[in-house]
């Protein structure tokens, strides 16, 4: 891949009525429709505007994770107060309301960004082993869709 041939644009995700239909080769958005007030009306603009045969990629905070309820305010102090979550179900489901063909979802473990540097590798491990194990993966903190239209 040309990475000259790759461009970030910014638009209401909501309403991207300054793309034509059939524009892009593919849409990858990551962290941001947990924040949109109608994700569903976002996903439905993502599938206007990619191409025939083509995919999307979003993603969502787990609802069943621990991670952003319990866990990231008692160790970072953070919170983010628009932030929405959802189920694995619900995910696909907004794919699936907007005509997307082939849904298929997979939740990932996260690794915080304030993890200290020497527990990366440890923390790559455990996500890894984590992942593949059902009852860890369940409660994983993102969920990732991915349909082609």
């Amino acid at each position: 891949m040309n990475i000259n041939n790759v461009k970030f644009l910014v638009g209401d995700a909501e309403r991207l009525s300054m793309f034509s239909d059939n524009t892009f080769d593919g849409v990858i958005s990551f962290s941001t429709l947990r924040y949109v007030p109608n994700p569903q009306k976002a996903i439905n603009e993502i599938f206007r505007v990619i191409k025939k045969g083509k995919s999307a990629v979003v993603d969502f905070p787990n609802k069943r994770s621990p991670w952003f309820n319990y866990l990231k305010p008692l160790l970072t102090g953070e919170t983010h107060i628009h932030d929405n979550q959802y189920s694995t179900s619900e995910c696909k489901m907004f794919l699936k309301n907007a005509v997307f063909r082939d849904v298929k979802a997979k939740r990932i473990l996260y690794t915080p960004k304030s993890t200290p540097s020497y527990l990366l590798g440890v923390m790559k491990v455990v996500d890894f082993i984590g992942e593949r194990m059902s009852v860890i993966n369940e409660f994983a903190a993102i969920i990732m869709c991915r349909g082609i239209k």
